[in-house]
């Protein structure tokens, strides 16, 4: 079978200058000149990649190593530099050599009925902490409780964290409608010194309409037993929703617990997030960011919403999250057990609002208090709180099904499980390299390695990073520093820890294609570095990823956390945790600018978190992009989120193409969008283009607006079709106060609903209600309600008939046949 970027089966390589040869079954003293050894034993090919390189490097031609079938285990990785320029490293003609970055587990014998084990003395101590196993090609469990549940894998196997006793609240969170006479509130807390203490209130109020621009002598606060004290400069802040600081008064404490009550003595519009004492008498709260207390004074800062007691009439209380900590967690009643023979056992976790996944190291666990302690800042990044789903991970009690295995890393034992027959017939491998290649040039002194070529391997175990970033995850098998110009071509990435290629360091015009990428802990190609040395100009076009992110979820198939025009087409997407392509601009030093991702098929993505998009857009740095997002097919973008009493919700808040975070200057351009909570949307950016596009079977909405600030102005929405099939869908749904000038233009779409025209001209679809209040205010015009006339489904490539009213306002065919891996000729062969 030919296999992109190997020759074909049939090809004989004949020995000649410039070609090398590696196999198997060669010896490093032979000349490596040979394709098998020779009848008398005395000369054939080399036996490892280092060696090879190492010929190549004596060489005056540009070299070329051939490297036959068979498992090559590094013990270093291979290290590029730019003395190996112009070299290639391929596999044999119908060959697929495994470049391994782990160690065979050898000396297999009969535990019990069902496990077998296998003595590992290197790993005695701790010595090798390894967290994956393989046996054959296919990645084995840690032992885990509870189990995995085939019929339900992403819903069902999970313990959630139960909340602790006391609740919290949090800044942004407020009491409301707390405006009527004689509402009071009362707060209890600890006073750690006796003394004078000023008071603040960080609110809003609005209370023009009722005649007064301040609330001065409308309130009053009383400290324990004390006087009740008038409050002042409580003017109005402009609106309900605009908050500030003021100093409202000032009354006496004792050491100890105190109580503190708020009475609105005379009526008056009111939301009050929080109150703040301090005994210094020239602290001043200031801006809109709490300012710290001066050395040896005292702060108490109370939330409004975690109040004692209350009697008012329509208060609105928010709802409270109870305490979230980054260092240990609350388990429910019989959840966890002790495990005495497993004392390196682990928690893997989706903490906070579930966004990325974490695995965390156990320091300790309190039975009685159901405490679990882990390490912080160890992969533990984000707060861990009530409702987060977990499972108990790498524990010998739980080995209890086939696939499953344990490392008693203190004695230095393997247990396994195996799904077949003796272990010690197949290979069974741990990885032991943290990375297998490694192209490393000389930025400042401008070398660069450059127009290498690595050709038609299977790339496999590795280890990650000690401490992940989760919401970055960028270990690799290949590290491309400092490379220019080169290959990575027709391999396959299975099976590692991280990603299979991450490009750094003015890496530049490198080309990533026709691999497949799969089964792996996190990613697929990651960009990384500043503006810079962030890498430019490279191509990653026609690779197959799927099943990606098995051990951090936040892991996208491309991630562009820093880079500049960068390619991405043809690719396939499937089956990913979280978004299928990440392009994110975090500030003025990290941003990517410059990108074209056209012509991919993603399907089956986002099935593990909420919150994000199939291809996401970050643009925090609030400037243009200059980005286009073209011709892409992309369907089932699914997500999941999870309330805090433990319920999980799929599908779920997700974006066909999400324009987050101010993104702006983007072009989204001929894609055809399906089977997503929203189609498309735009968060607070500007001077974006949405052309030419298909949407529907959205799930919500079609198209999602989030106003943000001023900033957002000027996009363009023209020529797209928008199709709606469930009831109660909105065509344009608006978070925050909608503002007109967020479109620069809105013109020439077409809208339909399976149910017909009246649908959308009688329901509220749009921020105006009906789609005729829309078309009234002279937004969408020239639109019209109408059935675009579909041919052919969105799987086989929907076309549209030449007679559709779409054509008529402008709308062009969308080259569905060049749509993902059949329309690059250097892709991945799947069959």
């Amino acid at each position: 079978m030919f296999v992109a970027g190997v020759a074909n089966a049939q090809t004989v390589i004949e020995p000649a200058p410039g070609r090398f040869f590696v196999a198997a079954n060669g010896k490093d003293e032979w000349s490596g000149k040979l394709v098998t050894p020779n009848p008398g034993g005395t000369d054939g090919p080399f036996a490892t990649l280092a060696r090879g390189q190492k010929a190549m490097r004596a060489e005056t031609l540009k070299s070329t190593l051939y490297v036959r079938g068979g498992n090559y285990y590094l013990t270093e990785p291979l290290v590029l530099t730019p003395a190996d320029s112009g070299t290639t490293y391929t596999a044999y003609p119908g060959e697929r050599p495994v470049i391994s970055g782990g160690r065979p587990i050898i000396g297999w014998q009969k535990a019990n009925d069902n496990l077998w084990s296998a003595a590992v003395p290197e790993a005695r101590g701790g010595r090798w902490n390894f967290s994956q196993l393989r046996v054959g090609h296919e990645l084995q469990t840690k032992a885990r409780f509870p189990n995995a549940d085939p019929a339900n894998p992403l819903t069902g196997g999970w313990l959630y964290m139960a909340g602790e006793d006391k609740k919290v609240g949090a800044f942004g969170s407020f009491l409301s409608r707390i405006h009527n006479t004689n509402d009071t509130v009362t707060w209890t807390f600890n006073a750690p010194m006796e003394g004078q203490y000023k008071v603040a209130f960080y609110y809003s109020a609005f209370n023009r309409p009722l005649g007064y621009a301040t609330l001065d002598g409308r309130m009053t606060v009383q400290a324990g037993a004390g006087q009740p004290v008038e409050l002042r400069n409580l003017n109005d802040t402009g609106a309900l929703n605009v908050f500030r600081w003021a100093t409202v008064g000032a009354v006496h404490l004792d050491q100890g617990q105190q109580y503190l009550r708020w009475v609105n003595t005379k009526g008056g519009a009111l939301n009050l997030d929080a109150i703040v004492l301090c005994d210094d008498p020239n602290w001043n709260p200031g801006g809109p960011v709490l300012p710290r207390n001066a050395p040896g004074s005292n702060l108490i800062v109370v939330q409004a919403e975690v109040f004692n007691a209350a009697t008012c009439k329509e208060m609105v209380v928010p709802n409270m999250s109870a305490a979230a900590f980054r260092n240990r967690f609350q388990f429910r009643q019989g959840d966890l057990k002790a495990y005495p023979r497993s004392p390196g056992f682990e928690i893997v976790a989706f903490p906070d609002a579930g966004l990325a996944s974490a695995v965390l190291t156990v320091r300790g666990v309190d039975y009685n208090s159901r405490v679990v302690q882990v390490e912080e800042n160890s992969n533990a990044a984000l707060p861990l709180r009530a409702g987060n789903r977990f499972y108990v991970s790498h524990v010998l009690e739980e080995l209890d099904t086939p696939g499953e295995w344990f490392l008693d890393r203190i004695k230095g034992e393997m247990f396994l499980w195996p799904k077949q027959g003796n272990p010690g017939l197949q290979d069974v491998v741990a990885p032991v390299l943290d990375h297998l290649i490694e192209f490393k040039g000389d930025v400042a002194k401008n070398q660069f390695v450059e127009q290498v070529k690595i050709l038609g391997f299977l790339f496999c175990d590795t280890i990650p990073s000690r401490t992940v970033q989760v919401f970055a995850p960028v270990d690799a098998a290949i590290w491309m520093s400092g490379a220019r110009q080169c290959v990575i071509e027709g391999n396959r990435f299975i099976n590692l820890a991280g990603n299979a290629v991450r490009l750094e360091n003015k890496s530049a015009q490198n080309e990533i294609v026709g691999n497949e990428i799969a089964y792996n802990g996190q990613g697929g190609v990651a960009l990384v570095g500043t503006a810079a040395n962030q890498p430019v100009q490279n191509v990653i076009e026609g690779n197959w990823m799927h099943h990606l992110g098995l051990a951090y979820k936040h892991s996208p198939g491309v991630l562009c956390d820093s880079g500049g025009g960068t390619r991405i087409a043809h690719n396939l997407f499937e089956d990913l945790p979280r978004a299928a392509i990440s392009l994110r601009s975090r500030d003025g030093s990290t941003y990517s600018h410059n990108t074209t991702v056209e012509f991919n098929d993603i399907r089956r993505v986002c099935l593990e978190t909420p919150d994000t998009g199939a291809i996401e857009v970050i643009g925090r740095h609030r400037r243009e992009m200059s980005t286009t997002i073209q011709n892409n097919r992309i369907h089932d973008v699914v997500g999941l989120s999870a309330s805090s009493d433990g319920k999980l919700t799929t599908p779920a808040n997700t974006w066909g193409i999400y324009l987050d975070d101010f993104s702006s200057g983007v072009t989204v351009r001929g894609n055809l969008i399906a089977r997503a909570t929203t189609c498309l949307g735009i968060s607070g950016g500007r001077n974006n283009v949405i052309d030419n596009n298909v949407f529907l079977e959205a799930g919500s909405h079609l198209f999602g607006i989030e106003m943000g600030d001023a900033f957002g102005v000027s996009n363009r929405i023209v020529r797209n079709i928008f199709v709606c099939h469930t009831p109660n869908i909105e065509l344009f749904h608006v978070t925050g106060t909608w503002r007109g000038q967020f479109f620069g233009e809105c013109n020439n779409n077409v809208f339909w609903h399976t149910q017909g025209a009246g649908y959308l001209n009688e329901r509220p679809v749009t921020p105006y209600g009906p789609l005729s209040k829309w078309k009234a205010v002279k937004l969408d015009a020239a639109s019209v309600v109408a059935d675009p006339m579909f041919i052919g489904s969105l799987e086989a490539g929907l076309q549209i008939n030449p007679g559709s009213p779409a054509v008529k306002l402008g709308f062009q065919p969308i080259p569905s046949e060049k749509i993902g891996l059949a329309g690059s000729q250097r892709a991945w062969k799947k069959n």
